[in-house]
């Protein structure tokens, strides 16, 4: 039987209609878990907008199951869809009322009470299916307390065990590390070094202070590969571990060209920074100032080639790992 005033639930089948003149009554069959139910369901002739209801529920052989009137909830049954069950819900009075209880049809052919667990999961659902916001009962929040406390301690289960395997993985690397032994390196200006030899993903797990010696690679054997340069490991609070005085190094030790015998400074200046004024030392040339610090001239002495009077000199800062460019400055004398 065709109607287009039908209940429109899903599955639904319309048997009969057996409308009063106040309330259109439809008498349809669902079918939930396998098990078909008659369903009467009524709507107000005045409120041709609002959803049918359900007033009483049937087998196939007319035995009543399940009638309304008898939950004495104040609102209204509607059906819905729940977990791929058909179900009753108890929702408030109103547009917005909440869904309050669930009852699954399937609940009203067994002797077996309904899981509380289960019954928030059909209750979520009934709630989505039609639209609304929905109450859990004392009982269901019990659950859902207890269900949160569950999670949260597996959570910290899961926290405290992933800890612990970071924690065992960076003591292994750490003890991989030591087996190698320290390494003697050199700087470019033949000053040695020493450290644990160490690739680039493995020297921010070392500890605070930790000399090291980054190479390129470790054979399963252990060799040892090529090294790339020298430092100390720096750890501070809120920062990413950082290279102390890095320097490029070498296995063996570099000749180093011998100074050139009796350099002389050309001259004393003084130039003026955003820091200070400085005294600067003068050379003839570039090569001077080179040979210079060959000879010993390092801890950040400022020096520079003799230019014209009142024109700018170029100042650098030599130091025993290199000569840096500290800018152009015009001397005062």
């Amino acid at each position: 039987m065709a109607n287009e005033n039908s209940v429109t639930f899903p599955g639904f089948i319309l048997k009969s209609k057996k409308d009063t003149w106040t309330h259109e009554v439809e008498i349809g069959e669902v079918n939930s878990g396998g098990v078909r139910f008659v369903l009467e369901m009524i709507r107000n002739k005045q409120y041709p907008d609002l959803p049918f209801v359900i007033a009483k529920i049937h087998n196939t052989t007319s035995t009543l199951l399940w009638d309304f009137k008898n939950e004495g909830f104040d609102g209204v049954g509607l059906l819905a869809q729940a977990c791929n069950e058909v179900v009753v819900a108890l929702v408030g009075r109103g547009k917005t009322g909440k869904v309050e209880r669930i009852i699954p049809l399937s609940k009203l052919v067994s002797t077996q009470p309904v899981d509380l667990q289960r019954a928030i999961w059909l209750k979520a659902d009934a709630a989505k299916f039609l639209g609304r916001e929905l109450i859990f009962s004392l009982a269901e929040n019990i659950i859902l307390k207890a269900e949160i406390a569950r999670k949260e301690v597996e959570q910290e289960a899961a926290r405290i065990t992933a800890a612990e395997a970071r924690a065992a993985a960076r003591q292994e690397l750490i003890s991989t590390i030591l087996k190698r032994g320290k390494l003697e390196v050199f700087t470019a200006d033949g000053r040695r070094r020493f450290g644990l030899p160490v690739l680039e993903g493995e020297w921010p797990s070392l500890h605070d202070r930790t000399f090291v010696v980054l190479i390129d690679s470790v054979g399963e054997d252990g060799k040892i590969g090529n090294v790339i340069e020298a430092f100390q490991i720096i750890k501070e609070r809120g920062r990413n571990p950082q290279k102390g005085s890095p320097a490029p190094v070498t296995v063996a030790r570099p000749t180093l060209a011998q100074a050139k015998p009796g350099v002389k400074k050309a001259g004393v200046t003084v130039v003026e920074t955003e820091d200070g004024a400085f005294e600067v030392q003068l050379y003839e040339t570039m090569d001077d100032i080179r040979q210079a610090r060959m000879a010993g001239l390092n801890g950040g002495t400022l020096a520079a080639v003799r230019g014209k009077p009142k024109a700018k000199i170029t100042v650098f800062s030599v130091r025993h790992d290199g000569i840096e460019t500290v800018g152009e400055f015009v001397p005062l004398t």
